[in-house]
């Protein structure tokens, strides 16, 4: 079984590429160049990765927006070939949204974009019908969309039932995670999860479930929630990943994967699922052109 981490940050210690020095320091240091994420993935068995460089990575135009730069997630899969794809983040108001994303859709290895609703900005943008044009031609290059809509889910059902022939990966579980405040108790928000299983082009990252817990590892209270969740999406809309940089003052990286692959609670056919084929079979890396809806 290929091993797949479904979302790894990287960067570098100094770069002389765009970086936004007023970019929020939650995980920026040590850094995580390519060469530290490769040494990790190949002690744990991992085989590839899907890189998320940090948003750091932009430049502010004269207009105000923002372009932002993967030339560092495209050094990493030059360097390391078949280890690494990448997603893409597209300031919404950019006035070349739809080059942008033709371009991404081209672009080899860039298998989805990155939309984040988090915070008071983006949800006023949203709201204001900034994201039409970026989410509507992502619809038409069929190019996945995976959405960060933490305490927002509702923009998650209304962004997938307003594009059906798209597919909407949903980060974090959809659930507030360390380092920001975490609800309590941590699953609150998990029946507003679970009815965006309804909508068939809506999938979910497994991301961040240890650090949902309040045992210690292998962390044997997150079993209830997380069968809701299997019994809900089905282990093909399911793609398991690490988030590594984001929690590792919490928990190692063994930890993120160990505690589903050594726990006995999953068949060896759900386990491939989680752990890379569902990304395989919905996002098409690697080998093969991605399945263009998540029920095909």
């Amino acid at each position: 079984m290929a091993i797949i981490d479904a979302q790894l940050h990287i960067w570098e210690e100094r770069t002389g590429r765009a970086w936004d020095r007023e970019y929020p320091a939650l995980q920026l240091t040590p850094a995580f160049p390519v060469d530290a994420a490769i040494e990790l993935l190949n002690q744990n068995g991992i085989a590839s990765a899907l890189l998320d460089v940090l948003p750091a990575y932009r430049r502010r135009d004269e207009d105000g927006t923002w372009l932002y730069d993967n030339s560092y997630a495209e050094y990493a899969m030059a360097r390391y070939p078949g280890r690494f794809a990448s997603t893409l983040r597209i300031d919404p108001r950019r006035p070349d949204v739809e080059d942008l994303v033709a371009n991404a859709a081209t672009t080899e290895h860039v298998l989805a974009l990155r939309v984040v609703l988090r915070f008071a900005e983006q949800i006023a943008a949203f709201e204001a019908g900034q994201y039409v044009r970026l989410l509507r031609h992502a619809e038409q290059r069929s190019i996945p969309v995976m959405l960060f809509v933490t305490g927002h889910l509702d923009k998650a059902a209304a962004i997938a039932r307003s594009h059906p022939s798209n597919l909407f990966i949903i980060d974090h579980i959809g659930l507030a995670q360390a380092p920001r405040s975490v609800d309590t108790p941590p699953f609150k928000a998990l029946p507003e999860v679970l009815s965006l299983a309804s909508l068939p082009n809506v999938a979910l990252k497994l991301i961040g479930a240890p650090a949902l817990s309040v045992e210690q590892y292998p962390y044997p209270d997150l079993w209830a929630p997380l069968q809701r969740i299997f019994d809900a999406f089905g282990f093909s809309r399911l793609l398991w990943g690490s988030d590594y940089t984001r929690l590792r003052h919490l928990l190692s990286y063994d930890q993120h994967i160990d505690f589903l692959r050594c726990a006995g609670h999953l068949s060896a056919s759900e386990l491939e699922l989680l752990l890379g084929g569902s990304l395989h079979r919905l996002l098409g890396w690697p080998g093969r052109a991605r399945a263009q809806e998540s029920g095909t």
